[in-house]
């Protein structure tokens, strides 16, 4: 008669697992030791940065009048408008204008200030996030705030800079038409 018989394999159970690390309880120990020193030093020895962000709203000069005059207008010069803005954010020349104002542009320099600097749209707004990484929190938002007013201050002269062009060019075009209506006179 033949006996079946379960084949023979040793099962591990919890107690014997228990059991290894009893025998090697002084391996384990110095091991667990040496991960909580050797993370604890990385931890004391890291500096925290800090993160400071500020918001824009950016406007397009083109307002609702000259989109009711412009047939044409289309959301792509919008869209077109705002990558442009949000590339003059990025731009080495603004950088440059913030650390000066900040009386940083000999200590800092632009590379090294754009590396900290994170500029990112607000979905489905006009707004913008500008944030800096530091590791003081007082310098992280003298920079996010600096970077801000040298955006809008630029933004600000360039459109005084188009109001004085788009003047001029209407004080011309009055003279010419003074002109026109002054030879009309004569001719009549």
């Amino acid at each position: 008669v033949a006996s079946e018989q379960a084949p023979s394999s040793p099962e591990m159970h919890l107690i014997d697992y228990f059991n290894i690390v009893r025998k090697r309880k002084w391996t384990v120990i110095a091991c667990f030791v040496c991960v909580v020193c050797v993370a604890t030093l990385w931890l004391l020895k890291t500096k925290p940065v800090y993160m400071a962000t500020t918001q824009i709203m950016i406007e397009s000069p083109s307002s609702f009048i000259n989109k009711m005059a412009d047939v044409t207008y289309s959301d792509t010069k919008d869209l077109t408008f705002y990558q442009t803005q949000y590339k003059l954010l990025m731009s080495r020349s603004l950088a440059r204008k913030a650390l000066e104002d900040l009386g940083l542009a000999k200590d800092v320099g632009v590379g090294s200030y754009l590396s900290g600097l994170k500029v990112v749209p607000v979905r489905d707004t006009r707004l913008v996030s500008i944030s800096f990484l530091s590791t003081s929190p007082e310098m992280a938002a003298r920079m996010a705030n600096a970077h801000a007013h040298a955006f809008i201050a630029r933004s600000a002269q360039l459109q005084h800079r188009v109001s004085e062009q788009a003047l001029d060019w209407l004080k011309t075009q009055v003279q010419n038409q003074k002109a026109r209506i002054g030879n009309s006179h004569k001719v009549v």
